[in-house]
C-alpha cells in the first residue's frame, strides 16, 4: 500500500492550469482528501463550502485539520 501526497494552491476550485478547478483536475485520482481548514472566523464557513465541494463531486475525505497559530 503506498501513500501519495498531492498539496494544491488556494482552495478547491481554485483554477488549475487550464482553467478547470482544482477539485475537477485531482478528481480521476480517487485519493482520500485530508481537508486543511482555517479556525478563523470566516474561515469556518469557507472550510464547510470546500467540503461540501469536494462531497458533491464524490471525493472522500478522511479528516479535516485546523490549525491553532497561537504560537506566532
Amino acid at each position: 500500500m503506498g501513500l501519495t501526497i498531492v498539496e494544491t494552491a488556494g482552495g478547491v476550485l481554485s483554477p488549475g492550469p487550464s482553467g478547470v478547478p482544482q477539485a475537477d483536475i485531482f478528481r480521476p485520482l480517487r485519493l482520500p482528501v485530508i481537508l486543511v481548514g482555517d479556525h478563523r472566523l470566516g474561515g469556518i464557513a469557507s472550510t464547510i463550502s470546500a467540503a461540501e465541494s469536494l462531497l458533491l463531486r464524490g471525493y472522500d475525505i478522511a479528516a479535516v485539520i485546523c490549525f491553532d497559530d497561537q504560537g506566532k
